[in-house]
């Protein structure tokens, strides 16, 4: 099961329909993500100081979606443009 945070659900009301379409056609793959899946090659994990393990999948062309598995399954943290992640690396101290 995909579900998404509120800063998530913002963001998802913030696209273009186009972009929101791109999204929404790229949730499902995640439902029941492990390393081991077929999206795994989209998919990357971020390594922080001190924080749970967070995913980092690109969606072309430029758009990125952080999640984390859940006992439900993922739970969508944010989704944003490529330029942000250079402030997200700043902000929490991502080193990949």
């Amino acid at each position: 099961m995909i579900t998404l945070s509120s800063q998530a659900e913002i963001a998802m009301r913030s696209l273009l329909p186009s972009d929101r379409q791109r999204i929404d056609h790229f949730l499902p793959q995640l439902d029941g993500f492990s390393e081991q899946s077929s999206v795994n090659h989209r998919v990357k994990l971020l390594k922080s100081e001190g924080l749970e393990n967070l995913y980092m999948a690109c969606i072309y062309p430029n758009f990125r979606i952080i999640f984390r598995q859940i006992n439900e399954g993922v739970e969508i943290v944010d989704i944003f443009k490529e330029e942000r992640l250079k402030n997200l690396k700043e902000a929490y101290k991502l080193t990949s």
